[in-house]
């Protein structure tokens, strides 16, 4: 194939792919760096593709105060869309893969006849990923819209030491927002030969964790764990006045393997103690499909719509452990999915034609 070099010059440069009509393969046109290597191997990333975030903190004397704070912040987004007039005789695959990874960790000790220790790792996590296809085409293949993601979060907080008056406190809290759609635009003519779907999903691993330990002749020991996924989407639309038609056709909205986990252990010990620990999960989520106003879906050999969980789990758990002779302990755990919904949307004067089968059985 044809290549052109690029030099260096000042101002903007714009580099087009330019797809011809009745193009088939567009997979020779590639941007390479010098002699032919991939950009991956002239400037390889650096790092591990982790956001993260530590400390350690130690120190004692007759009185003793620390106070430290770790914190990781992302919002990212990540989009893939083609609204372009196609004629393509092979396959369209439009995918946004949206991934982070993120850790905050920070573990306080210290002692002292007055101590005072308190630890606080947090992460906050907004990732948007979106797909979308739309214009007027015709594909001699199969079509997949899809937007996808992994994303990793880990925050711990730990507080430890003694004294004759000890104070420890451990505080996590992770707030994570994840948003996905893959949508077939307003207006859109879409119609393929083969198998056409059109998908939005994540998986998610968010584990949150906090330890505070303390002893004394007077102690105190409070940790807290605050795990939300915050309100947030998975979905999949037909836009209005749409059509999208092949030999099947699949709307699939489903959030994947999905941990929101939260767990505090609290110890103390002493003569007068008081002991404290609270840990919340939660979980707010949509899955939905919609066919929008006078869209239409059809699909020569079935049509699956469906929005659906697979794995999602939502996990709090409390330990709070006190010897002493006089003590006050309280823990307070807490799990709520209750706001975790699935829909599937028609709007009026959107029709579905599919052939019949029998119900259970996959499109293929």
């Amino acid at each position: 194939p044809e290549g052109l070099d690029l030099i260096a010059t000042t101002g903007e440069h714009r580099l087009v792919i330019d797809i011809l009509p009745g193009s088939s393969d567009v997979t020779s046109a590639k941007l390479l760096g010098p002699g032919g290597v991939p950009l991956a191997q002239v400037s390889p990333p650096t790092g591990d593709g982790v956001s993260s975030t530590s400390a350690t903190a130690s120190n004692g004397g007759l009185v003793a105060i620390a106070d430290n704070e770790v914190s990781v912040y992302i919002n990212q987004t990540v989009t893939a869309a083609s609204a372009a007039d196609l004629t393509i005789t092979g396959d369209v695959t439009i995918t946004a893969d949206n991934q982070t990874a993120s850790t905050a960790s920070l573990s306080n000790s210290n002692g002292g006849v007055i101590a005072v220790k308190d630890s606080n790792a947090d992460i906050e996590v907004i990732v948007t990923t979106s797909a979308s296809i739309g214009g007027v085409g015709t594909v001699g293949g199969d079509i997949w819209v899809e937007a996808t993601g992994d994303h990793d979060l880990d925050a711990s907080s730990d507080a430890s030491g003694g004294g004759f008056v000890d104070v420890a406190g451990a505080h996590t809290t992770i707030d994570f927002t994840p948003n996905s759609s893959a949508d077939v635009d307003d207006a859109a003519e879409i119609r393929a030969v083969g198998d056409v779907t059109v998908q939005a999903g994540f998986d998610a691993t968010v584990e949150g964790t906090a330890d505070a330990q303390s002893g004394g002749f007077i102690a105190d020991a409070n940790g807290d764990s605050t795990v939300k996924l915050l309100s947030s989407s998975t979905t999949v639309e037909v836009g209005d006045d749409a059509l999208i038609a092949g030999e099947t056709v699949a709307l699939i909205a489903r959030p994947g393997t999905v941990l929101i986990s939260a767990e505090t252990e609290t110890d103390a010990g002493g003569l007068g103690v008081g002991n404290y620990n609270d840990t919340l999960a939660r979980a707010t989520h949509t899955a939905q499909v919609t066919v929008a106003a006078l869209a239409e879906v059809i699909g020569n050999r079935g049509v699956d719509i469906r929005a659906v969980y697979r794995d999602f789990d939502v996990d709090a758990t409390g330990d709070g452990d006190t010897d002493a002779l006089f003590a006050y302990t309280r823990v307070d755990v807490e799990a709520d999915a209750g706001d975790v919904k699935a829909a599937v949307v028609g709007v009026d004067e959107a029709r579905v034609t599919a052939s019949p089968r029998i119900t259970g059985t996959p499109l293929r």
